[in-house]
């Protein structure tokens, strides 16, 4: 959805777009609904795919499409064959938005990395992966962090937001979004809760927002709720279910806390460090990269240190609003969908130039 969202701000500033994607895939369900041009491509094979390469290569280059951007890795034997055999003008970019798994330096891998003419990634610390992983040459490789609109303002009360939410309004409240998922941490955050009542003496609530992953049962749903009575907390957390628009109910909040110990690239973090609420984060892959602050990171899977971290903001007004002041101009200057097009724009123009 984000290559979408993306197409349609190209469109917004008059720089022709075009989508290639997979019949009755969600993204073709989603472009039908907007302005943006598109066409039909099949599924191609992920290996050995040369009938289907040059067939594609007839539709760029009759559409006179010269710059090709893809971010499904599904894609790259297609694509490193349409550009080797029958494109070669083509200019490749791979737009990598998830972490590297296992090494990727065999012959075939390094081949079809050598069809790129550029890789972009999302930050500092995923270039580094690139580097570790890959053979591809540091001087290929670019840093465009993803953009997210700013906020919409939100003029509902404070109280009518927690109302909606159902939370207690003689209660302050800290909120996690995200599905229920043992990676993000939202245990770890019912025990930091329990920590903060217990040894800081600071009452506060817990929301939850997200629901738990489809098709993987409610086992951590209950070790959640299991945890919530053995620490008696059944006032103070809040399970709140999945919300269309989470991000609008931040206000209602003294704190965004994420948990998560392995995420890549958190829009709920950029929306946090956007909104006047001070955003905590495990000092862990994306997380620790967005927020670089050390007054607003705590350890990954490590209750204590998230609650002391939080008692800590909570407590000392200054460092409040020191995060908050410097997460807004983190948001403003790399990470708000102008940054970002700013930065594509000025890449996009370089290879042009460089055709």
């Amino acid at each position: 959805m984000n290559t979408l969202r993306y197409a349609q701000w190209y469109q917004e500033l008059g720089i022709y777009c075009k989508l290639y994607c997979v019949e009755n895939s969600p993204l073709h369900h989603e472009v039908q609904k907007t302005a943006v041009p598109f066409q039909l491509i099949p599924r191609n094979k992920k290996y050995f795919a040369y009938a289907k390469a040059k067939a594609l290569s007839s539709i760029l280059k009759q559409d006179e499409v010269d710059i090709l951007i893809f971010s499904d890795n599904r894609d790259f034997s297609l694509l490193s064959i349409t550009k080797a055999f029958f494109h070669r003008s083509l200019v490749l970019v791979y737009y990598q938005a998830m972490l590297l798994g296992v090494k990727k330096t065999s012959p075939i891998h390094t081949w079809r990395f050598s069809q790129l003419n550029k890789w972009v990634t999302l930050l500092p610390f995923l270039k580094d992966q690139v580097i570790e992983k890959t053979k591809v040459p540091a001087e290929k490789i670019e840093v465009i962090p993803l953009g997210t609109p700013f906020p919409q303002a939100n003029t509902t009360a404070k109280e009518q937001l927690q109302s909606e939410l159902k939370l207690d309004p003689s209660k302050k409240w800290v909120v996690v979004v995200g599905r229920l998922d043992r990676q993000k941490g939202q245990l770890d955050a019912i025990e930091a809760l329990a920590e903060m009542h217990r040894e800081f003496g600071l009452h506060l609530g817990l929301a939850l927002i997200g629901e738990p992953t489809k098709n993987e049962g409610d086992t951590y749903f209950d070790e959640m709720k299991k945890s919530v009575e053995a620490n008696q907390l059944s006032e103070y957390v809040v399970f709140c279910g999945h919300q269309t628009n989470p991000t609008r109910f931040f206000p209602a909040f003294e704190q965004v806390w994420v948990p998560s110990w392995n995420e890549t690239y958190g829009t709920v973090t950029i929306e946090g460090m956007a909104s006047e609420v001070p955003t905590l984060g495990a000092r862990s892959a994306g997380t620790e990269a967005l927020i670089n602050n050390t007054d607003a990171l705590f350890q990954p899977r490590n209750p204590e240190s998230l609650a002391a971290v939080s008692f800590s903001v909570y407590l000392l007004e200054a460092k409040r609003k020191s995060i908050v002041d410097k997460q807004q101009v983190a948001f403003r200057t790399r990470y708000s969908k102008e940054a970002s097009l700013n930065q594509w724009i000025s890449f996009l123009q370089d290879l042009k130039r460089e055709k």
